[in-house]
């Protein structure tokens, strides 16, 4: 498993990621993003095979709002739960 310790600007939509293969590592740099963050700041440790399986699981961190609301309506739809109307 890889650490990721994912920083995300909730006003510019903009991530940034550092990637590590010791979670001691990851936990320093959290730590001190943590200490130094703004509001408009999110600061997560995040673990995963690859930075690729994150944009899966968590793709808001990757995308703005227009496509992750695509996205979901695909989902929602290839599920069958949405009506036409």
């Amino acid at each position: 498993m890889r650490f990721f310790v994912m920083e995300y600007n909730r006003r510019t939509e903009e991530a940034h990621w550092t990637e590590f293969g010791v979670i001691g590592d990851a936990l320093a740099l959290l730590r001190e993003k943590e200490a130094k963050k703004v509001a408009e700041m999110e600061v997560v440790l995040l673990m995963g095979r690859s930075i690729g399986d994150l944009k899966i699981t968590h793709g808001r961190y990757f995308m703005g709002p227009v496509e992750m609301a695509q996205r979901w309506q695909e989902r929602v739809a290839a599920d069958g739960l949405l009506s036409a109307s």
